[in-house]
């Protein structure tokens, strides 16, 4: 009986240093969980937080790389458009100011136009029908009779002047010979 009591008592004993053993077991494990997780908590966070501001600085460096290439690009075109709009001022103002004299140029040979046209009427008044009808060398010889002389006339004025009197009257060498 003696083997029955003691293998009673070693198997009570192996039931024992078991379930101890899982007690052990399950509080180490407890105990490990615990110790790991308050030991990697404050690691893993810090990891966390220095791989967010590191990703946040990149994303910041490339933004504003891309907004200085943008505004470098836009810049670049403003500038050309500003300067296209400075030349086309200064040729919209160079042809107001044309347009202008243009304008003063018309009213001036309109006025001429108009002056001519009354001298006429005024000598067709008193010329006959018989002198119109004149050859052209006759015209001319009237004409020259009728002009104010050289001495009179202290303003540039052109003068008619027949072909005998250039050639004659003439101080400097012709054009053509230049």
């Amino acid at each position: 009986m003696s083997d029955f009591s003691s293998d009673g008592r070693m198997i009570a004993r192996l039931d024992y240093i078991e379930a101890r053993l899982d007690a052990v077991e399950h509080s180490s494990r407890e105990t490990l969980a615990s110790l790991l997780e308050t030991a990697l908590t404050p690691q893993i966070d810090q990891l966390r937080s220095r791989l967010s501001s590191e990703m946040q600085e990149s994303m910041d460096a490339r933004l504003n790389e891309f907004e200085q290439s943008i505004d470098k690009k836009v810049s670049t075109r403003i500038a050309a458009l500003e300067q296209a709009l400075i030349e086309q001022s200064s040729v919209i103002t160079v042809l107001s100011k044309r347009a202008v004299e243009a304008e003063e140029n018309f009213q001036r040979l309109i006025a001429a136009v108009e002056r001519l046209c009354e001298q006429k009427e005024t000598a067709r008044a008193g010329v006959t029908p018989a002198a119109f009808e004149a050859p052209f060398e006759s015209h001319l010889k009237e004409a020259i009779r009728q002009q104010p002389a050289a001495e009179t006339d202290h303003g540039f004025r052109p003068r008619i002047v027949s072909e005998e009197e250039a050639r004659t009257s003439r101080h400097r060498r012709p054009m053509s010979r230049l």
